[in-house]
Formats: structure tokens, C-alpha cells, sequence
């Protein structure tokens, strides 16, 4: 146990990528016809993996994983978004917009008016 608590503190990187391995792998084993997949599995693999130490990522891979993340995700459901436009969701865009406006001018012109109000304190607060 010390030689994978030794692993885990000098390359933290080597089980990320064992449980991706793992993941895929056993993913896409099929047992009677039914399999839990390859992204359940990866996720699966990386919680039990997780069980063996505690992990610290430099920033930078953190980063750099973070990015490949969100653009995944906006390149798997953008198209499907932009198909999803259309003369029908004018009027829900329309909605968004006039519920949305207020609210940012109120959130952004408060604090002005707050400024120039002075409030007293709380006795609890206030000095002998």
C-alpha cells in the first residue's frame, strides 16, 4: 500500500488515466446482452479509484481538462441547439429577454441607490 500511496503523491496523472482505461474497457463488456457503458463505467472506475488516496492535480491539468470538458459538451449539444431555433421559440427567447432585462438593470442600479443611504447601525454593533 505505501508503493501506491508513493504513486498516487508523484504521478497522480497515471490513475486518471488507468481508470479511463478501465472504464472503456470494461464498458463495453457485454453480460447477457447488457452493458452499463463506457462513460458509466469511467465514472464507476474513477470513484473506486478515488478510495485509495487522496489525489492533488497540478493547476494546469485541472485547467486544461476543465476546457476539453466544456467543449465536449458544447460540441455534442450545439448543433442540437442551433437546430432547436426557430420561428416557434421567438416567443420563449422574447420571454427570456423581458424577464432577464429588469433584473440585471435592478441588480446593477441598486447598489447606486444604496450608496447614498446611510443606515444606522445595530446597537449590537456600535461602540461602548
Amino acid at each position: 500500500m505505501s508503493t501506491v500511496r508513493w504513486i498516487i503523491s508523484a504521478a497522480p496523472e497515471t490513475f486518471l488515466l488507468l481508470s479511463v482505461a478501465l472504464g472503456t474497457i470494461l464498458g463495453r463488456v457485454r453480460i447477457l446482452g447488457f452493458s452499463i457503458g463506457t462513460t458509466a463505467c469511467t465514472l464507476i472506475v474513477a470513484l473506486l479509484i478515488g478510495q485509495l488516496g487522496t489525489f492533488a492535480f497540478p493547476s494546469l491539468l485541472r485547467v486544461i481538462l476543465f476546457s476539453l470538458f466544456v467543449f465536449t459538451i458544447g460540441y455534442r449539444s450545439g448543433p442540437e441547439f442551433f437546430a432547436s431555433l426557430s420561428i416557434r421559440t421567438l416567443a420563449q427567447v422574447a420571454l427570456a429577454l423581458c424577464l432577464v432585462a429588469p433584473a440585471s438593470s435592478s441588480f446593477l442600479y441598486l447598489p447606486m441607490c444604496l450608496r447614498s443611504v446611510q443606515a444606522p447601525l445595530p446597537v449590537s454593533l456600535r461602540g461602548p
